[in-house]
């Protein structure tokens, strides 16, 4: 029986993702071994890592592994890991809880932004409508707030050197094609008379100061003029 200690959390894995963690998180494998199987885990902080492996036949509830899965999950333990398991733990692993955090140790700002104005779009029409950055910004995404959109209006949104900001020499490295530096929604519908969120969290992309956010937004030809704005979800490093 393995007894967790309060404030631990318990996690179970199959074998395989248990030695991911174990590679990630270099914790060291401890495991009880009874007649029908080997009950194997790993303290990592507050969390602690386990995984049975079942000699003989599988119980009836296992469903995430086959026979032939469980039999050469045993053959590895036994062969590379168990040897060397039962090591002692660190005692910093087991007793010491994490210390206490603040509700917030930011590393950027929040500086959300918009388009000056909106933007009035015609059946049929494709318009262009940037966003120049005049400070070193971190994007994360951003919303379209639309009246009147279509079902089948669609967008593809870039980054783009339109001033020549970047020199030459580095514009093959830097730009999937300059003036675009990148391109990071290909085509999207959009969603008709609502608001349209763009979301890249966790990718948090740095923008130099003087490139510019492109939105390129194609109407069919149905409806009535859209109207269109559209927010930036925009930090600052600290």
């Amino acid at each position: 029986m393995i007894t967790i200690a309060p404030n631990y959390t318990q996690i179970e894995h199959t074998w395989t993702h248990f030695k991911l963690y174990k590679s990630k998180k270099q914790f060291s494998i401890q495991f009880f071994e009874d007649d029908s199987s080997y009950k194997i885990w790993g303290y990592d902080g507050p969390e602690v890592h386990i995984c049975t492996l079942y000699k003989g036949q599988l119980p009836e509830f296992v469903s995430l592994v086959s026979q032939e899965q469980n039999d050469s999950y045993i053959v590895d333990f036994e062969t590379n890991f168990k040897a060397s398991a039962n090591d002692k733990v660190n005692s910093r692993e087991i007793l010491k809880l994490p210390d206490a955090q603040p509700f917030s140790c930011p590393t950027f700002r929040t500086k959300r932004d918009s388009t000056s104005e909106i933007v009035e779009i015609a059946p049929g029409e494709t318009k262009i409508i940037d966003y120049i950055l005049t400070e070193e910004r971190y994007v994360h995404g951003g919303s379209l707030v639309s009246e009147g959109s279509q079902l089948g209006d669609f967008i593809s949104a870039e980054v783009i050197d339109v001033n020549g900001l970047i020199p030459a020499p580095y514009r093959a490295a830097l730009c999937e094609a300059w003036p675009v530096v990148v391109r990071y929604i290909n085509k999207e519908w959009i969603t008709p008379n609502g608001v349209h969120d763009i979301n890249t969290y966790p990718l948090n992309a740095k923008v130099t100061q003087g490139l510019v956010l492109r939105i390129n937004y194609t109407a069919i030809n149905q409806g009535t003029t859209r109207k269109l704005g559209v927010n930036y979800f925009l930090t600052k490093k600290l």
